[in-house]
């Protein structure tokens, strides 16, 4: 049987030192931004797991200079929604 490899068996010593998930966002970022710069035009809609106004990948998109910004909570009023049925923060997000 034919499986995908995951980012500890292409990468075992990043994974290792960074994690997996940090070796996703910070080339997702780098992906945005390369597109960015060849001038496409980006939509990113997430179900983050973590706070979509202060989290990680948010940093290293701008970091990036993507010029995305997070489209939902405009609409959320004073309060952010919380978008798991036992949660406490806005995990769900668009960036436009």
């Amino acid at each position: 049987m034919n499986t995908i490899p995951t980012v500890e068996e292409i990468l075992p010593e990043q994974a290792q030192r960074h994690g997996a998930k940090h070796l996703f966002r910070k080339d997702f970022a780098a992906q945005c931004g390369k597109l960015r710069k060849e001038g496409d035009r980006l939509i990113v809609i997430m179900d983050a797991n973590k706070h979509t106004m202060d989290g990680k990948l948010r940093e290293m998109l701008e970091a990036e200079g993507v010029g995305l910004v997070e489209i939902s909570h405009k609409y959320w009023g004073t309060k952010s929604p919380n978008t798991y049925i036992n949660g406490t923060i806005p995990t769900d997000a668009g960036y436009s």
